[in-house]
């Protein structure tokens, strides 16, 4: 069962407390929780608040639209933006709070935002683990997040991912610890701190992060009566969507960008990164 709540001209779907409170998982499962906007899909259905998602299900969001995730018994809290998919592969062990449990979710695109109990997995990286040993560590988190280029173990944290469209991931670290593995390189990820994973590369951990998610443009190019290029840069670990479409950037934050020139003449460009950074700009095309 479901509120809703007029909120800036959008109906908030949240769930009903007294509700849940009599409701238990009798199987693993991540309920949703909220659903901010219109457009979200599950299993390519139309998905509302109350819905629960198990192994083997797919959550898509569309334009303008935030969904929030309960995993199990408030054991974490996944918060997905706009234009992302999330698919559930591993829910193992009992419902509720759980030492066996193992969980594991496929972020394919898009960005979450992810609070992960601290006793829900144990230590996975620790100093004592040998060396030659250190690349499995992750791989045998209790709680795992998998993209197309690599696997996030998670240490009771709070951290942001983002998915572009080639698969390059980047990881920030709000709180707690966090593993990064691929390539056969491991690295640990402490607060404040972010990993940019790009295919077929070892994961690179950078300290200083840009207070703000910051578009540069190279150059505006009206190539037709209806179509415009849009070369620009941002931050490596920062998504683009130019009118609501993921662009795809290189290795250096690079994206070159020909499409259609809505009637406005106006691109609307999003840079996100993979937390709490997020930048919106209209750009006049002559």
């Amino acid at each position: 069962m479901a509120l809703l709540i007029p909120f800036l001209g959008l109906d908030i779907a949240v769930a009903d407390p007294i509700t849940e409170t009599v409701q238990r998982l009798q199987s693993r499962g991540l309920t949703i929780e909220e659903i901010n906007g219109y457009s979200v899909t599950l299993n390519g259905k139309p998905a509302q608040v109350g819905d629960i998602l198990q192994v083997g299900d797919q959550i898509n969001t569309g334009q303008n639209t935030i969904v929030n995730l309960r995993v199990d018994s408030y054991i974490g809290l996944v918060e997905l933006a706009e234009n992302t998919t999330v698919e559930v592969k591993i829910l193992s062990g009992e419902a509720g709070i759980n030492p066996n449990q193992i969980t594991v979710l496929s972020v394919t695109a898009g960005q979450v935002r992810l609070s992960v109990s601290r006793f829900v997995s144990s230590p996975f990286w620790s100093e004592t683990i040998p060396e030659n040993q250190r690349q499995t560590s992750v791989t045998n988190s209790p709680f795992r997040i998998e993209t197309p280029t690599t696997i996030i173990g998670v240490r009771g944290t709070t951290f942001g991912v983002n998915v572009s469209p080639d698969g390059k991931t980047a990881i920030h670290t709000i709180e707690g610890t966090v593993g990064v593995v691929n390539a056969g390189e491991e690295v640990r990820l402490e607060k404040g701190q972010v990993a940019i994973v790009n295919p077929a590369e070892k994961p690179t951990p950078i300290d200083n992060i840009p207070p703000i998610s910051q578009l540069r443009v190279r150059s505006l190019t009206r190539l037709g009566l209806e179509t415009v290029q849009l070369r620009g840069k941002v931050d490596p670990m920062d998504l683009v969507y130019i009118n609501s479409q993921p662009i795809q950037t290189d290795a250096e934050g690079n994206f070159d960008f020909i499409g259609h020139l809505p009637v406005s003449r106006r691109l609307q460009v999003t840079v996100r990164g993979p937390s709490v950074r997020e930048r919106y700009y209209v750009i006049a095309v002559p």
